[in-house]
């Protein structure tokens, strides 16, 4: 009989150790606001849950377009750089987001917050991809879907814990500050990497 090929052992390298904690990261602080900030907005504006949500419609729109531009600017930027820029974009938004006077900035600073994601996702999976060997992309891009589901699993939970123990504001600027860390560590670790900063 003719012996089973042995599928060859996934090697962790800290290049893949570094992008899943990453794709952790960002999908943990992308969702850590996700069951607060309508919340927010409805209780800081006195309005109806279906104004908020059509004040920010035009974010939606802008976050189904933006990502079919995303891979051609992530291979001229490089991945990281993009990657960093959207995640900044995010992060300064979450920070601003509770302290602008007005609903109409707050949904036009969301444009921005929605823009970042937009660009930064996509450039994220092509980095997973880059890193991958290529006989074992398969079994790294669900060990991305997983960190990624992890993370967006646990936000939630410490959003709203955060805004039932600490603040509201405090929830969004956290939130800023953690985008803005996963920035740093995209660029400190990955600058140098295929797909990078030339």
């Amino acid at each position: 009989p003719t012996a089973k090929a042995v599928p060859e052992k996934l090697q962790w390298t800290p290049s893949l150790k570094r992008i899943l904690f990453i794709v952790f990261l960002s999908g943990f602080a992308s969702a850590l606001i996700e069951p607060i900030y309508l919340l927010f907005l409805k209780q800081k504006f006195d309005l109806h849950v279906n104004l908020l949500a059509l004040a920010f419609l035009p974010a939606g729109i802008v976050y189904a377009i933006l990502p079919r531009y995303a891979g051609r600017w992530s291979d001229q930027l490089g991945r990281p750089r993009l990657i960093a820029i959207g995640i900044v974009s995010a992060g300064v938004v979450s920070v601003a987001l509770p302290f602008w006077p007005s609903l109409v900035l707050g949904g036009l600073s969301y444009i921005l917050f929605a823009a970042g994601w937009a660009i930064a996702g996509p450039a994220e999976d092509a980095l997973v991809a880059d890193l991958a060997p290529e006989s074992q992309r398969g079994r790294v891009l669900g060990a991305r879907e997983a960190a990624a589901g992890l993370g967006a699993a646990l936000g939630p939970l410490a959003g709203g814990y955060l805004y039932d123990n600490v603040s509201a504001e405090g929830t969004f600027v956290f939130n800023g500050l953690l985008l803005g860390l996963v920035a740093v560590l995209v660029l400190f670790w990955f600058s140098t990497s295929r797909g990078a900063i030339d």
